[in-house]
């Protein structure tokens, strides 16, 4: 059986400093009511005094699941733990300045310590790349993921979007692994599955895009996207009429044309003109042509088939 140490000293009116073999600890509160902070994090104990029953729980640091309509995931404030230990160390610097002293030196070393460390260097280049990527600057934010994939590997969202990031440079070789990795650790996530399938197209590698998107935990008949890259792997392997069925699941009888539904229209129609059905090509380039006459070579495809 372990053996287990704790020590907890008094040091201002409802503030105590404790001691543990995991660390050392800050807490503030009353009897059945307390917050602090220690080696695991920012945490709040409720109970009843007296009966030894109570409740422990700590705030969630780090990475939420990833957001499905945005290429960054999403992250929780991890610099709760920092504002409570100093906000602690406040009170009792008023209350007891030689305390609050000591525990503000011992902040210090702790911070100081934790900006050393790799987790928290791959922390902040995550942090920085997630802004670059909001200004849509990849080429900028994968130095920074590459490294802080060097400083921490465990990290769960440096594969994402390093992987993005060269996703989005068209450098599909070099993204496919990051994106098969990041897969691994979320199979459920549309948009990696999405990019990862667009980089084994542009690969023509098609046979490991189809399965790929015809798995979609989610379906892929109501995403655009993916009812796209099926459809456009099954005609570069000739296989037309599955082909004309995928792109035929799409709300194709809409009559304003965003930019996905204008690019399903036009490559409908060079499915259909590829096998041979030209009345039904010229009919799908016909629509692109009445919405933007300047679409691709949409005009070219409407007077050739005309004739």
């Amino acid at each position: 059986m372990g053996l287990r140490f704790r020590k907890s000293f008094k040091i201002a009116p409802g503030v105590r400093l404790n001691l543990s073999k995991s660390g050392l600890g800050v807490s503030a509160g009353v009897r059945g009511a307390r917050i602090g902070v220690n080696s695991r994090g920012t945490y709040t104990s409720v109970g009843i005094p007296g009966t030894g029953i109570y409740s422990t729980s700590y705030s969630k640091n780090g990475r939420k699941s990833y957001a499905k309509s945005s290429l960054v995931p999403t992250q929780t404030n991890a610099n709760g733990g920092k504002s409570l230990l100093v906000i602690i160390a406040v009170i009792v610097g008023v209350v007891v300045p030689p305390i609050g002293l000591i525990m503000a030196c011992i902040a210090i070393i702790y911070f100081y310590k934790r900006s050393k460390s790799p987790k928290y260097q791959a922390e902040q280049h995550i942090k920085k790349a997630k802004e670059l990527f909001k200004a849509s600057m990849y080429d900028e934010a994968e130095p920074l993921l590459s490294e802080a994939k060097k400083l921490d590997s465990s990290n769960s969202e440096v594969d994402y979007l390093l992987g993005g990031a060269l996703h989005n440079q068209h450098k599909y070789k070099q993204a496919a692994p990051y994106l098969e990795t990041a897969l691994k650790l979320d199979p459920t996530h549309d948009d990696t599955i999405i990019s990862l399938a667009n980089c084994y197209f542009n690969l023509e590698q098609y046979n490991k895009a189809i399965p790929l998107i015809q798995n979609m935990p989610g379906g892929w008949e109501s995403n655009l996207k993916a009812l796209q890259l099926l459809g456009l792997s099954f005609a570069s392997l000739k296989k037309y009429d599955l082909a004309i069925d995928v792109f035929k699941k799409a709300p194709l009888l809409k009559r304003n044309l965003d930019s996905d539904l204008l690019e399903l229209h036009y490559n409908l129609g060079l499915v259909y003109e590829k096998s041979g059905s030209n009345a039904n090509a010229l009919k799908h380039f016909n629509k692109v042509y009445a919405y933007n006459a300047g679409y691709k070579d949409v005009q070219s495809k409407v007077d050739s088939l005309k004739k």
